[in-house]
């Protein structure tokens, strides 16, 4: 999601960080027929037009990464990425399934450009993050930063859990913001986001508040899906809705630690002969039908 409305102040490291990157270096970068030293180029200011070469064989998730990289520079000074013709500085992306899982390398290829590979697309995602890490930006342009080498992550599962409960900043800021700082968190190496439908804010699945709190949820999960990301529900065994049969319900004097009055005892039978299991079980699978509408 590319959007440069203003930020929230919890998030400024991120943005700080993009700022901060490292400088100098011995970098060529290509300007038309010629080339000119990384160190020069932040001192002239960097690029206003960079240029992004997709492999050959490309893709739609490849794409998408590139949009997200392309609004990351556009929101830090005013260069512009492309896909098409020349730019002073050219950043040519690559699969390699030689590299380690969701691992990236940043080399120097002949006549100044960068190229940003990566084992699979969220490779070549982490690589761009890093890139967009060490570069420096100013009214002047996009100035690429010195790193180079192999990084591969040391774990297979690198997840966030998203609290989307309690009127938190996950529950009740734009969504429109939530997407945007998805979009950072992947470029900072995260391959997996958790959310919360919290069922005790709502009296039923048909509750127009939970319907517009799933649509909610669905358009921060698709943020994290177009870009390669896995996503997870997380809810609570034998959570009710908060109109739950008072038959069902667990009990003041059966519980341990935090937990809501409308929580139903899978044990007990309500007077239309169900169980509080079936009520749960059924509940459940309304819910997932029910998460797309």
């Amino acid at each position: 999601m590319c959007n440069s409305s203003k930020r929230f102040d919890r998030r400024r490291f991120l943005k700080d960080s993009l700022l901060a990157g490292a400088a100098g270096g011995t970098l060529a970068v290509a300007l038309g027929s010629h080339s000119i030293l990384a160190g020069e180029q932040v001192a002239a200011g960097g690029a206003k037009l960079v240029r992004v070469v997709l492999p050959a064989k490309s893709n739609d998730l490849l794409e998408k990464i590139v949009g997200v990289f392309s609004c990351q520079v556009a929101k830090r000074c005013p260069a512009r990425v492309t896909t098409q013709g020349e730019a002073p500085l050219t950043v040519a992306l690559a699969l390699d399934p030689a590299i380690g899982s969701e691992g990236f390398r940043i080399s120097d290829r002949p006549g100044g450009d960068i190229e940003v590979a990566g084992q699979n697309e969220l490779g070549v995602l982490y690589g761009l993050g890093k890139l967009l890490r060490t570069s420096r930006y100013s009214e002047h342009g996009f100035a690429p930063g010195s790193w180079r080498g192999q990084s591969v992550p040391q774990k297979p599962i690198r997840g966030i859990y998203f609290a989307t409960h309690f009127h938190n900043f996950y529950h009740d800021a734009p969504v429109e913001e939530i997407e945007r700082y998805v979009d950072e968190l992947a470029l900072w190496g995260f391959n997996t986001l958790l959310v919360w439908y919290d069922m005790h804010h709502f009296d039923g699945l048909d509750d127009p508040k939970a319907a517009a709190f799933r649509k909610r949820l669905y358009a921060i999960c698709k943020a994290a899906r177009d870009i390669g990301l896995e996503i997870g529900l997380i809810t609570i065994a034998n959570e009710a809705y908060n109109n739950s049969p008072a038959e069902l319900r667990v009990g003041a004097d059966v519980h341990r630690g935090g937990w809501y009055d409308c929580a139903v005892c899978p044990e007990k039978t309500g007077r239309d002969g169900r169980s509080g299991l079936d009520y749960i079980l059924g509940s459940s699978a309304r819910n997932l039908i029910g998460s797309r509408r």
